[in-house]
């Protein structure tokens, strides 16, 4: 009798501090599973309405480039559009605006959609570059140069690419 007792209030203790510990800052509101994780090389936009995830320089060659990127559309009604792409001391080569569809999505990284720049920069730097978002909004990001190999094998589309 005198076992029993004791097992059952050590296993009612137990079960007490364990679920004390397992409610440990998951007040729903800081629960690390609500907080944005990114697993990715690319740096993210997170702000206005068009999203620039996944942002990265592809480079084959040390002083060219081709930047993707996943621009994504926050707006219900409106098209946006990626209308210019700069940096100081960079030339991106000319492109036609690239327009995102309301609660849409394009990957630059997909086809020929990539955009050609050149400047002083070589895989394993970070390049300064303001994306034009439509009319206003404008992300500026330091995004990381990255190898045309492994994961980015042949995105590389600028001039010095073959």
């Amino acid at each position: 009798m005198h076992l029993r007792r004791s097992t059952a209030l050590l296993v009612g203790a137990l079960l007490i501090v364990l679920s004390a510990l397992s409610a440990c800052a998951a007040d729903g509101r800081n629960a690390a599973t609500g907080k944005v994780n990114q697993m990715t090389v690319g740096v993210d936009y997170r702000d206005g309405q068009v999203f620039v995830l996944n942002a990265v320089v592809v480079s084959k060659d040390k002083g060219s480039g081709t930047f993707v990127a996943t621009l994504v559309n926050k707006s219900p009604d409106a098209a946006h559009t990626l209308s210019a792409l700069s940096g100081d001391e960079l030339k991106v080569d000319p492109f036609s605006p690239v327009s995102v569809p309301p609660q849409g999505l394009v990957n630059l990284a997909e086809g020929d959609r990539g955009l050609p720049l050149s400047g002083d920069f070589s895989a394993g730097q970070y390049v300064q570059l303001t994306v034009a978002l439509g009319d206003s909004e404008s992300a500026v990001m330091n995004v990381p140069v990255v190898p045309d190999s492994g994961d980015f094998a042949g995105l590389d589309r600028s001039a010095s690419a073959p």
